[in-house]
C-alpha cells in the first residue's frame, strides 16, 4: 500500500512539473501554425493617409506587417504608429528624410537613423526590436557594408521587391505576385500607394489560399533561426537562398552569388 501510494506522488508530482513547464498555445495566439508558410509583408514610406485602411485590411485576415517609417512622419501621425505597435506589428527605421544613404557621410546615417528611432520611441515607448535598434529599411535600395555599419543596427532589403510604385496596379499585383511569393519571403510594398491599399485584401486571401501566414520580419527570422545583428544586411529566409550579408566581408551566407542573382532577381549588395 505504501509502495502504490508513493508511486502515486511521484506520479503525480512528475505530471505537475510536465505542466509547468509546458508552453500553452491559447485560442487567439499569434504565433505561427506549425508546418505553414511564412512570409513577411513590408510596408515603407509611412505613416500616411492609407494607414488605417491597410491595418484594418491586416485586422481582418488577422495577419501581421512590418512598417518602415519616416520619422518626420511618425511626428506628424503618431497615432498611427500607435495603433501599429498596439495591435503587434513590427516598426522600423525608413530614415528621417529618405536620403540615399550611400551618398551620406557616416554621421549624416547616424543622424538620418537616431531621430526616426528618437520619433519612434517617443510616440510608442518601444526601443528597438528584440537586442537591437529598429531594423533599418534603406530607401531606394541604397545599402552597403558601410552603410550597414555607420547604422548599427540590422539592415532589411528583400527577396521580392514588388515595385507598387511603378507599376500601381492592384491587378497585377494580386495576380502576379499573389503567385510568385515563396516561402521565407520578404515583400516590400509602400504604404502609400492607392493601388496597393486597393489590392492588399484581395493579395492577403490568395496568399492564404496557398497556406501562407503573414508574419512581422522579426517573426520570420526568429522562426527560421535567424538571429539579426547589428550592421549585418539581411534579405528574406528561403531555404534556398542567401539571407545574409556580414558587414566588412562581402561573405554572402546560403548560396553564391551567381545562384542569388537567379533565385532572387535583383543585385548584390552595393559596395562603397
Amino acid at each position: 500500500m505504501k509502495t502504490r501510494l508513493r508511486c502515486l506522488i511521484i506520479s503525480l508530482l512528475t505530471l505537475g512539473l510536465m505542466l509547468s513547464v509546458t508552453p500553452v498555445a491559447f485560442a487567439g495566439s499569434d504565433a505561427p501554425a506549425a508546418g505553414r508558410k511564412l512570409v513577411a509583408l513590408t510596408f515603407d514610406d509611412g505613416p500616411g493617409e492609407y494607414a488605417d485602411d491597410i491595418l484594418d485590411t491586416l485586422q481582418r485576415h488577422n495577419a501581421k506587417g512590418t512598417f518602415f517609417l519616416l520619422g518626420h512622419k511618425v511626428r506628424t501621425n503618431p497615432d498611427q504608429v500607435r495603433r501599429m505597435a498596439a495591435e503587434g506589428h513590427q516598426i522600423g527605421n525608413h530614415t528621417e528624410s529618405h536620403p540615399h544613404l550611400t551618398e551620406c557621410s557616416d554621421a549624416a546615417i547616424q543622424q538620418e537613423v537616431k531621430e526616426t528611432a528618437q520619433a519612434i520611441t517617443k510616440v510608442t515607448g518601444l526601443t528597438g526590436t528584440g537586442d537591437t535598434g529598429f531594423y533599418l529599411r534603406p530607401p531606394f535600395g541604397s545599402y552597403s557594408d558601410r552603410v550597414a555599419a555607420a547604422a548599427h543596427v540590422p539592415v532589411i532589403w528583400c527577396t521580392v521587391d514588388t515595385g507598387d510604385w511603378k507599376y500601381r496596379s492592384a491587378r497585377h499585383l494580386v495576380h502576379y505576385f499573389g503567385e510568385q511569393i515563396q516561402d521565407g519571403d520578404i515583400v516590400i510594398l509602400h504604404e502609400t500607394v492607392e493601388s496597393t491599399v486597393r489590392g492588399l485584401d484581395a493579395l492577403l486571401t490568395k496568399l492564404e489560399e496557398r497556406d501562407f501566414q503573414m508574419v512581422t520580419v522579426e517573426e520570420l527570422l526568429k522562426q527560421r533561426g535567424i538571429t539579426p545583428k547589428p550592421g549585418e544586411i539581411l534579405f528574406g529566409a528561403r531555404e534556398e537562398s542567401c539571407v545574409r550579408q556580414f558587414p566588412n566581408t562581402g561573405v554572402l551566407g546560403g548560396a553564391t552569388l551567381l545562384r542569388r542573382l537567379l533565385v532572387l532577381g535583383f543585385p548584390p549588395a552595393k559596395v562603397q
